[in-house]
């Protein structure tokens, strides 16, 4: 039997109970394989890359997407690759907020489907909120970064989400309250099937 929800928005949830190893490499790639009804010429419901030059960067940090280009792919699921440097600068941080799926401020919605941190080799830090409210999002893997610390709520309500790989760098999740270690990151993460470091 799997936990069920209510155990995982329970107080005293903990990153312990969820690491476990992975017999070989059983993920389902369902959404990979996803096709739009009727017409075929679109075998990924049209899941649109953003472009390098459309993340909002400063300072190391990605803060967001462009609202320009979001207004103009209004409704389309994204798929963002997070780089090494942008402009010669290492990107170091994705930011409070940067791709939370519900409105923020008076930017547009932003419908994530995937992030692909496979080049995100200086990446340190996920701030707070980073990730949150994204539905669509089913996987995460961090296992190329140097990631220290992820903020609190960074990827909460992500619903869809079911597998995660956490690179050996990490030291911090949530806000390292000891009586809330690391349920406040992935709080109401209900499909949630594995949750490993990079060599577990």
């Amino acid at each position: 039997s799997t936990p069920s929800g209510e155990e995982q928005n329970g107080k005293d949830e903990t990153l312990k109970p969820l690491l476990a190893p992975v017999s070989g490499e059983e993920t389902k790639k369902g959404e990979d394989s996803t096709t739009t009804e009727g017409e075929g010429e679109n075998k990924d419901e049209s899941v649109v890359e953003v472009p390098e030059d459309k993340l909002v960067f400063k300072n190391g940090e990605i803060s967001s997407i462009d609202s320009t280009w979001l207004t103009e792919n209004k409704g389309k699921s994204l798929k963002v690759v997070i780089p090494a440097e942008i402009d010669s600068a290492a990107v170091t941080s994705i930011g409070e907020h940067a791709f939370q799926g519900k409105n923020v401020f008076t930017r547009p919605q932003i419908i994530l489907a995937e992030i692909d941190f496979s080049n995100a080799t200086n990446l340190e830090k996920i701030e707070n909120q980073a990730f949150q409210y994204c539905d669509k999002l089913t996987s995460v893997d961090l296992s190329k970064t140097k990631v220290t610390a992820i903020g609190k709520l960074a990827f909460n309500d992500c619903t869809a989400l079911q597998d995660v790989v956490l690179p050996d760098t990490l030291k911090t999740l949530g806000d390292g309250n000891k009586n809330d270690p690391a349920g406040s990151v992935f709080t109401d993460c209900k499909s949630i099937r594995t949750l490993k470091t990079k060599d577990a």
